[in-house]
């Protein structure tokens, strides 16, 4: 009779419910609820580095690069201005210009090195300008397999890799807004008018780290009209 005792039932009660299985089971849900909050929570974070990074070093060319000048010309003077996008051709990226260079014939001595993807660095040296209107095209005055250790501070090595018979630094393609496509169209018509007199009409402004790679940062084109000869500067 003992066992059916007030005391024994509130024993046997305060038991049952605070056995080990009964109180833990209570907090499972609250337990996983946090585990998945701090899983998402890292994962955002990581997909938020790895987006931060990758333009990283382009960002970092940009603001600590040495500005360089580069003279170029519309792929298709036809068809200057496609869409939202735009392709230059270099005078560093044809081969008729880099085989008069200094360096030229210790590179066709590795004849059997060369391949579509084999870097090469362009050496670029800075020019006076003899214009108001744009800076002057940096002048190249050599060609390496490998960049140099050192180069004085009006010059520098701008990194390429070879391709189908060209060399190319990935500067090729612009994304142009759509307020400033007509603008540059009829500037691009006139600087192709002008490129056949002999005239430099479009050169493009550049950054480029100490390993040689670059980023654009801006456009000049020149526009001859009754007032003269004036340009116009395109930021990318």
């Amino acid at each position: 009779m003992k066992l059916n005792s007030p005391e024994t039932k509130q024993s046997s009660s305060f038991i049952n419910k605070n056995s080990f299985p009964n109180y833990l089971i209570p907090h499972q849900p609250n337990i996983t609820k946090a585990i998945s909050t701090w899983w998402f929570i890292i994962t955002l974070i990581i997909q938020t580095l790895l987006i931060v990074m990758i333009p990283l070093p382009a960002l970092v060319t940009h603001i600590t690069g040495k500005t360089v000048i580069l003279k170029a010309v519309p792929v298709d003077p036809y068809n200057l201005l496609l869409g939202y996008s735009m392709t230059l051709d270099y005078e560093i990226s044809q081969i008729n210009t880099l085989q008069k260079l200094p360096g030229w014939q210790q590179l066709m001595q590795q004849k059997t090195y060369w391949h579509n993807g084999m870097n090469l660095y362009v050496i670029l040296q800075q020019q006076k300008s003899e214009s108001k209107n744009m800076p002057a095209p940096w002048k190249p005055i050599g060609i390496t397999s490998k960049r140099p250790s050192s180069l004085p501070n009006n010059q520098v090595a701008l990194k390429g890799h070879y391709s189908h018979a060209s060399v190319h630094f990935g500067l090729d393609t612009y994304y142009i807004p759509e307020e400033q496509q007509q603008q540059i169209n009829q500037d691009l018509f006139h600087a192709q008018q002008a490129r056949q007199e002999k005239a430099q009409p479009i050169v493009v402004e550049i950054k480029v780290n100490p390993q040689g790679k670059a980023v654009p940062i801006s456009m000049w084109v020149s526009n001859t009209s009754k007032q003269g000869k004036t340009s116009h500067n395109y930021r990318f």
